[in-house]
């Protein structure tokens, strides 16, 4: 694969992921982050990166709190997205499909945002699409290393230091996808440049309560010290079709939720 990768956003969990496993494969990179780390440049704005010749984009740096004021990650990507690009990857989510429906979403489905966040990435999406980038709207990842403010990061963190876990509640469904298959989607997005819009799930879902009985069995616990703040009065449900990913990117999830959660435990 010759050619320059630039990643920015390096230094969050799937930015580090992504580094590490470039590094193995030796391939030509630039990560950039506004926060020192390993193996990236500090920036202070994204648009300030210049593209060498030949290079694609991996654009994961966007905020994921809704309260941020969107309007300059979308001022940062358009004048990011104007400079001589070869191709360009963006890490979208499958927030935008809202939690109301319990039928498998697909992407040629219509997007009402709901929330400051769901109109960036949806703004975001619309400017990547306009330049034949590549949208990847994922779905909730986790594995080794996931920050501890996520469903999966805070539950292993309380269960390995033997303390309660505190939800909000247990019943929502969510598509859990591990991060080495998301890894190998974006290798395989480097090579094909699809142009599209695709779903990067599992192509299942399950419940947090679900999360937790898996988790307690693989550790054999005999019981998990837990409370619960409310329960929901109305499902919360996202379920994600992963078809036309596996079709053009010639691709598939290898990981279940079993074996994820072995892994990082």
């Amino acid at each position: 694969m010759h050619q320059n990768i630039v990643i920015t956003g390096a230094s969050g969990f799937i930015g580090k992921a992504l580094i590490k496993e470039f590094i193995r494969r030796r391939l030509n990179f630039k990560a950039f982050s506004r926060k020192r780390t390993n193996y990236s440049n500090i920036v202070r704005k994204y648009s300030d990166i210049t593209p060498a010749h030949n290079s694609i984009l991996i654009h994961l740096a966007q905020s994921n709190k809704s309260s941020k004021n969107y309007k300059n990650e979308i001022e940062t990507l358009n004048k990011l997205t104007k400079k001589n690009w070869k191709h360009i990857i963006f890490a979208s989510s499958t927030k935008l499909y809202g939690d109301k429906s319990n039928k498998p979403h697909k992407e040629n489905e219509k997007i009402n945002y709901y929330d400051n966040y769901t109109k960036m990435k949806k703004l975001s999406e619309q400017i990547v699409l306009k330049k034949r980038g590549t949208v990847f709207r994922l779905s909730n990842v986790y594995g080794v290393g996931v920050n501890k403010k996520t469903v999966i990061g805070l539950i292993r963190d309380k269960i390995l230091k033997r303390k309660k876990i505190i939800l909000r509640e247990v019943q929502s469904v969510r598509d859990f996808i591990f991060i080495d298959d998301v890894i190998k989607a974006f290798i395989k997005a480097l090579q094909i440049k699809p142009k599209k819009i695709l779903n990067i799930s599992y192509g299942s879902s399950c419940s947090i309560e679900e999360v937790i009985k898996i988790t307690q069995k693989i550790l054999k616990l005999e019981t998990v010290k837990l409370h619960i703040k409310q329960k929901l009065k109305k499902n919360s449900i996202i379920l994600v079709d992963n078809s036309k990913s596996k079709k053009i990117l010639r691709w598939s999830p290898k990981y279940s939720m079993t074996k994820g959660l072995e892994k990082i435990f």
